[in-house]
């Protein structure tokens, strides 16, 4: 496995576009799976914040995260996140708190929008302050998390990218009150290379990881 250096791709090279936070916070730490399944498939991993061209591009495949309106190809829901209190132990010092209201005294991590905080507060049917929206923000969930182990703040953060530092103990749920999110993560590729051995191996094993196969 290596990250995407800009050589064109041989015929056994399997180029694999995403954001990120989830090839960061999920993909690279499973995909010595899939090469040792496939040891004759050469993985690159290309990352960007923009949506990879599959038609005109030199990803073969792409993980996607959106609502799945992926106009002339093929997509193949993964799973759904679920928004998530995380903050350090450290600054939990007390253990989770009682209740979702109970997050807004403590510094809070915003993301780029400044929403995820009020949705999630008003999910627990908590109407939203101004203070739902202040302290530092940041458009990478993997940084947000990065930022409540470090003792920054609490963070609402999609449970895929908290549940590496969540098994390590490196932070704590704030409390256990889950909301899930509309969007979900996509396996998304042409139609007229879904048949394509290294894309249909691929998109067999990231199904399998991901409980859909």
């Amino acid at each position: 496995m290596q990250l995407f250096d800009g050589r064109r791709p041989g015929p056994e090279t399997l180029v694999i576009s995403t954001v990120p936070s989830f090839a960061a916070c999920w993909l690279t730490s499973r995909l010595d799976r899939f090469v040792a399944t496939y040891p004759g498939i050469e993985v690159r991993v290309e990352t960007s914040v923009q949506l990879a061209d599959l038609g005109r591009g030199a990803a073969d495949v792409a993980v996607r995260h959106g609502l799945g309106n992926y106009p002339g190809l093929d997509s193949v829901r993964l799973f759904s996140p679920h928004l998530i209190a995380v903050g350090s132990p450290d600054l939990l010092i007390d253990g989770p708190v009682s209740s979702p209201a109970d997050c807004l005294p403590y510094p809070l991590l915003q993301d780029r929008d400044r929403t995820d905080w009020s949705v999630w507060l008003e999910a627990h049917g908590v109407k939203a302050s101004p203070s739902a929206a202040k302290g530092p923000s940041d458009a990478d969930d993997a940084l947000l998390v990065q930022g409540a182990i470090a003792g920054q703040g609490l963070a609402i953060v999609r449970d895929v990218y908290a549940a590496g530092a969540l098994a390590a103990g490196r932070i704590i749920l704030a409390i256990d009150a889950p909301v899930p999110t509309p969007a979900g993560y996509f396996v998304v590729t042409r139609p007229n290379r879904v048949s394509v051995p290294k894309i249909a191996a691929f998109r067999q094993w990231i199904m399998q990881e991901a409980g859909v196969a």
